[in-house]
Parts: C-alpha cells; sequence; structure tokens
C-alpha cells in the first residue's frame, strides 16, 4: 500500500525544459512531472528518513528532446518517470 508522501511535489519533477520556460518544439513537450511513479516518491523519502535530511531533486521527469539533449539513454527511465537525479 502506498504511503503519504510529504515531500517532493509533483513541480520538484518536471522537466528542466519546461522549468527555463522552453515549451514550444524542438524544447519540451510540457512534462510536469503528474507522470512520476509513487514507487520513486516513497523511495527518496525512505532515503530521505535514513539519512536524516533534505533531498534536492535535480532531475526529475525528462521530455525526450531534453533527455537527448542531455545525453540520457534513448530509453531513460526519466522519461517513464521511474528515476530522478538528486543532490
Amino acid at each position: 500500500m502506498a504511503r503519504d508522501v510529504p515531500f517532493f511535489p509533483e513541480h520538484e519533477f518536471g522537466c528542466n525544459d519546461r522549468a527555463r520556460g522552453l515549451t514550444k518544439p524542438p524544447y519540451c513537450n510540457g512534462g510536469t512531472g503528474k507522470g512520476i511513479k509513487v514507487e520513486l516518491k516513497e523511495g527518496l523519502l525512505t532515503l530521505r528518513e535514513a539519512i536524516g535530511r533534505p533531498i534536492i531533486i535535480s532531475s526529475g521527469y525528462r521530455c525526450p528532446a531534453y533527455n537527448k539533449r542531455v545525453g540520457g539513454a534513448p530509453k531513460s527511465q526519466h522519461m517513464l518517470g521511474t528515476a530522478a537525479d538528486i543532490m
């Protein structure tokens, strides 16, 4: 059963192109992070609890254009909402 994840609001997972206002082709397709899987958020919460400090998400959802531009894997989990880069 999924537990409530009080941290990590959807906007923190939004595509970095969108955050920069790059929303017209060839840039972001408008991904906001709404497709981020709850299992990812739960895993991040477990990590946050284990290390006892906040986690900063540097990259969550990636639209295909952004993923390609940053050299992401062609089938990157970022595009599926199942990966996040953290600091």
